[in-house]
């Protein structure tokens, strides 16, 4: 549901739904990065590498993307 409202650029909705799966399940990597697109879009650097630092501990599958930012458009201002 997050991811959703991410894609239509509803920040304040997928912020509390990413929140909600975090609260059901501390480790899921996939919320993290997502909410650190959130972030990202909102400006708040200092959340958005916190939520990409958990994305990437709690995923291999993150660990194997040294560059992830910089492919994904949600980080282009950084």
């Amino acid at each position: 549901m997050g991811y959703s409202y991410l894609f239509q650029k509803d920040l304040n909705n997928a912020f509390l739904n990413l929140r909600k799966a975090l609260a059901i399940d501390r480790k899921y990597s996939n919320a993290f990065y997502n909410l650190a697109c959130v972030h990202a879009l909102a400006g708040d650097k200092t959340e958005m590498l916190d939520c990409l630092e958990k994305a990437i501990t709690w995923s291999e599958k993150y660990q194997d993307y040294g560059n992830l930012s910089l492919e994904d458009e949600h980080f282009s201002a950084y």
